[in-house]
Order: structure tokens, then sequence, then C-alpha cells
């Protein structure tokens, strides 16, 4: 069961898997800098927003995927 964690007025700037598998997503707002930890993410955002977020190499991606995102 998926909890609901909804943050409004946040954006996305960096994607990165932490040592222990799990992803932290890193936000910003009028509040600062905050950072998020979660087993699984789903990133349903268009590409060319996720152009403007950081895909820590730490992720994975392949090159042809990175590659198509740019």
């Amino acid at each position: 069961e998926l909890e609901p964690d909804i943050h409004r007025g946040l954006t996305l700037v960096r994607v990165a898997r932490r040592s222990d598998g799990r992803i932290a997503l890193t936000l910003t707002g009028a509040g600062g800098t905050i950072e998020r930890t979660h087993d699984r993410v789903v990133l349903a955002i268009p590409f060319s927003v996720l152009r403007t977020v950081e895909l820590d190499p730490s992720l994975g991606i392949p090159e042809w995927k990175a590659s198509v995102i740019q």
C-alpha cells in the first residue's frame, strides 16, 4: 500500500540512490532545500521537465536512456 506523501510548491532538483538502495529526492521551495528518502519512486513527469533534474550516476541509468531524456 502506498502512503500519501504529497508536497506542493516544491521543485525536484536531484534524484540519487543511497548506499542502502533507497532513493533520495532533493527538493527546493520557499522554505529551502529538503531531502526525502523512499524505498521506491515513480517519476511521472515529462522529459522536458526531467531534463532540469540532476539524475545522479548512482541511479545506473543506461546511456541510451539518458540520451533520450536529453
